[in-house]
């Protein structure tokens, strides 16, 4: 057995994790000097402020703790519907991820989807639809499937979901910061398509009444790891060093 070989393999695996896991969004986590650079909005007569210190949130990403998000304003007693979105290009599975916190309940609520967008054809389509905040709730609803969870106001959750195009196949989860991870797999897509392109934050108003303010952080868009976690690769790695060292060690003793 080559162990020489078997690292230079591991080296090369985890290399190539780690570019499937390179993020494709621009500022997700909104901690540039404008924490909405490299994002599009709709504000209409509402608005989208950026926050600091205690509206964070405390799941941190992968460069670290938070220090900014941005807050979605709802207006009672008006139409408005805020809007987030950024439009990007990926190829291959797709890994969707975003923490959230809500302030007030109602009966609308938050939108938030990835959408794919045809130059052939008028208007976006959705793989799903996720509704925050509708009869006190986090929906996440497909094609003839549906995924509801009680959630609690004030609270961080984090939400993430893996998109495959080759099966038109979803899964995801849905996790309390300091509490439960619940899970959903092998939805179908509500409509096929070929890739997503872009990521979308609405508020969905069909009354006056007040939604309650979205707060988001971490978003992310990623490929879904298809391959082990890097640290896996480490594991394996330390492990073929330790058999290299003891078997160069073995043979200068017999020699």
């Amino acid at each position: 057995m080559n162990i020489a070989k078997i690292a230079s393999s591991v080296v090369v695996a985890a290399a190539f994790q780690a570019a499937l896991s390179a993020e494709i969004l621009v500022n997700g986590g909104f901690e540039s000097p404008n924490p909405l650079a490299g994002w599009s909005t709709m504000t209409f007569d509402a608005g989208i402020n950026a926050v600091s210190g205690g509206d964070v949130s405390p799941f941190g990403s992968s460069n670290g703790a938070s220090t900014k998000a941005v807050q979605l304003l709802d207006r009672a007693g008006s139409y408005a519907s805020p809007a987030l979105y950024q439009h990007f290009s990926i190829e291959g599975p797709v890994r969707f991820s975003f923490d959230f916190r809500l302030s007030e309940f109602s009966s609308d609520y938050w939108f938030v989807s990835t959408t794919y967008h045809s130059t052939q054809s008028q208007g976006n389509s959705f793989p799903f639809n996720v509704r925050i905040g509708s009869d006190g709730a986090f929906k996440f609803l497909a094609s003839g499937s549906s995924f509801v969870q009680p959630i609690d106001l004030g609270d961080w959750y984090r939400v993430v979901i893996d998109l495959d195009f080759v099966t038109q196949r979803l899964s995801g989860s849905l996790t309390e910061f300091g509490g439960a991870r619940a899970t959903w797999t092998d939805f179908r897509f509500l409509q096929k398509m070929p890739t997503v392109t872009d990521v979308l934050f609405e508020d969905y108003v069909s009354t006056t009444a007040k939604n309650g303010d979205l707060f988001l952080d971490n978003v992310s868009v990623t490929n879904s790891p298809a391959v082990p976690e890097p640290s896996t690769y480490g594991v394996v790695a330390i492990g073929a060093l330790v058999v290299l060292v003891v078997r160069r060690r073995f043979g200068r003793k017999r020699g």
